[in-house]
């Protein structure tokens, strides 16, 4: 179904398809409120560059404390403060830092989740505006289909993530959580920050036990910015075992303030046990690096995770025809050993 919707048309020249709107009134009684949340699509990356992408906002309507009035004005925006989050403003390409590809092609571990069946999503984002305490506003929170009613894009909002601030802008910065991935030369840490406010840089330390900690990088600060900045360090000679990485935020009055703990282990590159899987059709080609010395299975699910049909792979080379089965979406699910891999399917 389609209902009209003058927030998000203003987002597409396309028609809109499956709007859904959550909206509610609220008083707020600090200066500031805030909201984390995520963005995914089944569309990335197939859609990138095209007009008639999903597209969803969080719109806000009541007193600019600078003067004038809200009037639906969308604060779920990217680069600055100037684009809406969708697949074209956050994906691969452009600002990669806040994006999962939970779908990386050629890479045989296939979803990088196994709980969230979305081709790709954008990590925590954070947004917020500056309000006037004792004021009567409304938010908007809306999204919908644009074109392809099929390829479905969601809207995941952290629990109790809305609320008020006092004077959010007083902070020094606004950062997210750590991510780290495991590279060739090491283990590379990743952060961004939502905005700066006279930040003379972060120490990134490391931990062999999370007690005791040493100092392996320092990063400059953007002093004061209202623009996303991303980060980057890597670690080119992390511990053997575990790692844990945090970050030591100071001002220009060297006060600190630190960041979430996050954890890698590190052990030498493990060989994966598939080759290479791929759809050509009907038929799932599936070559192992080895004869299988033990039981390997492959499950065939829906996307809510029923297991439809299981197979058991006893060679190293093996065919799977699926012509029997409707056109759709499916999961293929490969247990080796301990290890489970997944890779979505689309049966035309």
């Amino acid at each position: 179904f389609s209902i009209p919707d003058p927030s998000l048309e203003s987002l597409t020249s396309a028609p809109l398809r499956d709007v859904c709107i959550l909206s509610f009134n609220f008083v707020p009684n600090q200066d500031s409120i805030i909201m984390d949340y995520a963005f995914g699509s089944e569309e990335y990356i197939e859609k990138l560059g095209q007009l008639d992408h999903d597209v969803f906002g969080v719109f806000i309507t009541g007193q600019n404390p600078q003067g004038g009035i809200y009037d639906h004005t969308n604060i779920a925006l990217v680069n600055g403060y100037s684009e809406p989050v969708n697949i074209q403003s956050i994906n691969h390409i452009s600002q990669s830092n806040l994006y999962i590809n939970n779908y990386p092609q050629g890479q045989l571990s296939g979803l990088a989740s196994p709980f969230i069946v979305l081709d790709g999503f954008t990590k925590s984002l954070r947004t917020g505006i500056s309000v006037m305490a004792g004021g009567l506003y409304n938010m908007k929170i809306a999204i919908a289909d644009v074109g392809n009613p099929y390829d479905d894009s969601y809207l995941f909002i952290r629990k109790s993530s809305i609320r008020t601030l006092s004077n959010v802008s007083a902070l020094p910065i606004e950062l997210s959580d750590l991510s780290i991935e495991k590279i060739n030369d090491g283990i590379r840490v990743d952060w961004y920050t939502s905005y700066e406010n006279n930040n003379i840089g972060f120490k990134v330390l490391r931990s062999s036990d999370a007690i005791l900690w040493e100092e392996i990088g320092f990063h400059p600060g953007r002093g004061v910015t209202k623009e996303i900045t991303s980060y980057s360090h890597v670690d080119d000679h992390p511990l053997d075992g575990p790692n844990y990485y945090r970050l030591e935020q100071i001002d220009k009055d060297y006060n600190s303030l630190f960041s979430n703990v996050t954890y890698c282990f590190w052990d030498q590159v493990t060989v994966e046990p598939i080759e290479r899987w791929y759809l050509s059709g009907r038929l799932l080609d599936i070559l192992l690096r080895d004869e299988p010395l033990s039981y390997v299975q492959l499950d065939l699910l829906t996307l809510l995770g029923q297991v439809i049909e299981s197979h058991t792979i006893e060679n190293r080379r093996n065919t799977l025809d699926f012509s029997h089965l409707d056109a759709g979406q499916y999961l293929a699910k490969i247990r080796i050993s301990n290890r489970v891999f997944v890779k979505k399917m689309i049966l035309r």
